[in-house]
């Protein structure tokens, strides 16, 4: 501890650098808690993940007016910050981002998803919008979005993903290993899907940061097949994906 400490001080190291470790370990100890009174087992990459995250979202909560928007390709995984609440914010370089939301429509006989992957320039990779199997809340709704979402990845090829959603209940039931009686099943696919990904992490945004994927849920709701796929984003959508980022 006295050397997480000395390196806390140490004022000519980058604060990312400083914090990290501060960080992982505080995940460190929730994964012990975890183990031992919830015998929850915890991937450690997953975990060490999540513990760099966890320093994105401090900056970006402690720090106004930043500008430091760049990159040290040769340091650990670093994220963007921006002052505008309302701006997607890209992932590291070598990641990718994965946005998806999903509508819940009460006796509709299935979930619409839409999912958006855009690498650290902003640029598309791929986006789609699917009618998935029927849901009866907006939280399992969500969560079938997500598994949709980590096999689409997987299929695709992706491993180092960072995904989002703007359900906070749905969130922070995967970071926080809980569980939920209504969506019991599904939470253990999600988990094994997870466990194929572990270099994944999932992240809370506002709506407003994840209105691309939510365009793209609604056009799941309109269209006449179950599933489809942009490979370059249709005119409707571009406007959305927000300057600088905008292809």
């Amino acid at each position: 501890m006295s050397r997480i400490l000395h390196l806390y001080n140490t004022k000519d190291i980058q604060e990312h650098d400083r914090l990290l470790p501060i960080w992982i370990t505080w995940r460190i100890w929730k994964s012990r808690c975890d183990y031992i009174f919830r015998k929850i087992n915890r991937s450690p990459t997953s975990e060490a993940r999540k513990g760099s995250q966890d320093v994105y979202e401090w900056l970006e909560a402690t720090t106004t007016n930043s500008t430091d928007t760049n990159i040290d390709h040769n340091g650990p995984i670093r994220c963007p910050r921006r002052d505008n609440n309302t701006q997607w914010n890209p992932p590291p370089e070598g990641w990718v981002k994965c946005n998806f939301d999903s509508g819940y429509v009460k006796d509709r006989g299935f979930t619409s998803t839409g999912w958006i992957v855009r690498d650290h320039n902003g640029q598309v990779i791929h986006a789609g919008c699917a009618k998935i199997p029927k849901s009866h809340s907006p939280l399992e709704a969500e969560a079938l979005g997500f598994l949709n979402a980590l096999q689409v990845s997987w299929i695709h090829g992706l491993r180092k993903v960072w995904f989002e959603t703007d359900n906070l209940e749905l969130n922070d039931l995967i970071n926080n290993g809980g569980d939920n009686i209504n969506i019991g099943t599904i939470l253990y696919d999600l988990r094994h899907w997870m466990m194929k990904l572990p270099m994944s992490s999932l992240g809370h945004v506002n709506r407003e940061r994840n209105i691309a994927a939510d365009l793209l849920c609604r056009k799941a709701s309109s269209m006449n097949c179950l599933y489809q796929i942009f490979l370059t984003p249709p005119h409707w959508l571009v406007n959305s994906l927000y300057y600088p980022y905008t292809v």
